[in-house]
């Protein structure tokens, strides 16, 4: 943190420095002495600039725009929908289809001419008004139009239903369109209304909460039935506790190979029946892991009779060997079962 106001501050007094020679730079020098070390500045953010920063960026390429599309915006006018019908019988019973579900929607007179208008212009419609005008309810009833409109397929085959790719410039604002879709849904013949199929496409973490159940990778994860996430659960479990159970073993194997010299070593002398030179530990006669581990030499003998007293490195030398058995034990049944 300290490093990073250090920066702004020196962004700050370069700044600055830089703007003195200008018009103002007595008042920026003055301010400019004020910023010392130690002081403290309180920072009040008033606005984003980024939607201003967009508009201008729009300003500086709309030259390169399509002479079309250039008068359009720089001189709009209401389209005739008498010039949707002049194409023919087609054009009309598309406009009367797009419209049909509207009918007894409930916009008002301003809110209905811009549905129309954006249905029937080419080859886009501006929409504009104050907040509070009914903008957002306008866009759900262009998007229910042309819903309604099915696409024809090339080659004569049945019709295919209407995709809506719905932009915006900030995610707040696509979220609002989502959230108004799935609450209240899309205008149908009658004036009934449903929500339609949805994808929100965009980074899920910059969605909205009520947004998100409707990104690609929550519908995605929705397609797998119970059944089959709690099997994805229990393989993702199991290859866990393999890798626990592997390391279990490691532990063990290195415990016997260390252990057991000590136990060879203490066990020398101890029982005279031993050949010189050839120590002896206590072992399980069926125990092929650890007779592995023992030193070159090394002699099983059974296992401590009763009243004898085993030693430290003999006791953990068997939970070794124990806890090592058990590992595979679980394993052997673990495997199988992914």
């Amino acid at each position: 943190t300290d490093r990073l106001q250090g920066r702004l501050h020196l962004r700050l007094v370069a700044n600055l420095r830089r703007d003195a020679t200008g018009r103002d730079g007595e008042r920026v020098g003055e301010l400019l002495r004020t910023l010392l070390p130690g002081t403290h500045w309180h920072a009040t953010r008033l606005m984003s600039w980024i939607p201003h920063l967009r508009q201008f960026q729009a300003l500086c390429v709309l030259h390169k725009l399509p002479p079309e599309i250039l008068s359009q915006l720089l001189y709009p006018r209401p389209p005739p929908l008498s010039s949707s019908n002049s194409s023919g019988g087609s054009g009309r019973a598309a406009h009367a289809t797009a419209l049909a579900p509207l009918a007894r929607a409930g916009f008002n007179s301003s809110q209905s001419a811009a549905i129309a208008a954006a249905v029937s212009a080419k080859p886009f419609a501006l929409i504009q008004g104050p907040p509070g005008t009914g903008k957002t309810s306008a866009v759900i009833g262009v998007i229910s139009a042309y819903l309604a409109c099915d696409q024809p397929t090339p080659g004569g085959g049945p019709p295919r239903p209407t995709k809506v790719l719905v932009c915006g410039q900030s995610n707040a604002a696509v979220d609002e369109i989502v959230d108004r879709l799935d609450s209240q849904g899309a205008y149908q013949a009658g004036g009934a209304r449903a929500t339609p199929a949805m994808v929100r496409m965009g980074v899920q973490e910059a969605m909205g909460s009520s947004a998100r159940k409707w990104s690609l990778d929550s519908q995605a994860a929705a397609l797998f039935s119970p059944d089959d996430a709690s099997r994805t659960e229990d393989v993702t479990a199991k290859r866990a506790r393999r890798q626990e159970l592997n390391s279990a073993i490691q532990r063990a194997e290195a415990d016997l190979a260390r252990l057991a010299p000590l136990v060879a070593a203490a066990s020398e002398g101890a029982d005279g029946a031993a050949a010189p030179g050839s120590p002896r530990i206590d072992a399980a006669p069926d125990d092929t892991a650890a007779a592995a581990a023992l030193p070159a030499g090394a002699k099983e003998v059974g296992p401590v009779p009763a009243g004898g007293e085993e030693s430290g490195p003999a006791r953990e030398l068997r939970e070794a060997r124990a806890k090592k058995d058990a590992a595979y034990a679980e394993l052997r049944v673990i495997v199988p079962q992914i």
